[in-house]
C-alpha cells in the first residue's frame, strides 16, 4: 500500500488557531506517552515529523499533519498522568474536549492504547464520551510486538470485554514500532476520511 507523502502543517493551543475546517481529521488519541506521536511516525514513514519524548506530556498542542489526497492526522495532548502542572493538565483536557466535540471535519479517531495493561477508568470514560458523542473510533492495541500470541489473545479479549467492543472494526493489535496491522489501519483513515465529518 502506497503511504501518502507527509508534511507538518501547524500547532495549535486553542480552537481559533486550528486550520481551517475545510478537510477531513483523523485524530489520535490516548494517553501521555501511549505512543500517538510513534503512530504518527510509523504510519507516515517519517521517523521526526511527530516529536516523540521518554517522558510524558511532550505534546502540548493541537500538531496538524497535511497528507497528500487532502486527509489531516491531529495529534492531541495525551490525557492522564504528564508532568505538568495541574493548570497546564485542566487546560489541555478542555482543548481535547473542544476540538473532539466541536470540529465539524472530524471524520474519526484513532484511539492509541497500551495493549499490554488492562483498561482503567480513564478508558471507559474514553469509550463512553466517544459513544456519546457519536465520534467514530479505532482502538489500536498498541505494543503488540512486546507480547506473545497468547498474551496478544487474552489482552484483546479483555479489553472487547471491558469496554464492550464487539465489533472488529473497533480494536485492532498494533504495533508502532514494528507496523503491525498499519495497512488495516491506514484502510480505516481512508474510509472515514471518505465519509467526511460526522
Amino acid at each position: 500500500m502506497t503511504v501518502p507523502q507527509a508534511r507538518y502543517l501547524t500547532g495549535a493551543d486553542s480552537m481559533d488557531r486550528c486550520p481551517p475546517s475545510d478537510q477531513p481529521e483523523i485524530a489520535l488519541v490516548g494517553r501521555s506517552n501511549a505512543g500517538k506521536s510513534s503512530t504518527v511516525n510509523m504510519l507516515t514513514h517519517r521517523h521526526r515529523l511527530a516529536r516523540v519524548g521518554a517522558k510524558p506530556g511532550v505534546t502540548t498542542l493541537l500538531h496538524f499533519f497535511a497528507l497528500d489526497g487532502g486527509i489531516r492526522l491531529v495529534d492531541l495532548p495525551g490525557f492522564g498522568y504528564a508532568r505538568v502542572s495541574k493548570g497546564a493538565r485542566q487546560a489541555w483536557q478542555g482543548l481535547i474536549e473542544a476540538y473532539l466535540k466541536e470540529r465539524p471535519n472530524l471524520a474519526g479517531v484513532l484511539w492509541v492504547a497500551d495493549g499490554q495493561r488492562p483498561p482503567d477508568a480513564l478508558d471507559h470514560m474514553m469509550v463512553g464520551w466517544l459513544r456519546a458523542h457519536d465520534r467514530p473510533f479505532l482502538l489500536l492495541l498498541n505494543k503488540a510486538d512486546k507480547m506473545t500470541n497468547a498474551e496478544r489473545g487474552r489482552q484483546q479479549k479483555v479489553w472487547a470485554e471491558s469496554l464492550d467492543l464487539y465489533s472488529q472494526d473497533e480494536m485492532l493489535l498494533f504495533s508502532a514500532e514494528k507496523g503491525t496491522n498499519s495497512q488495516k489501519v491506514w484502510s480505516w483513515i481512508r474510509a472515514r476520511s471518505a465519509k467526511g465529518g460526522t
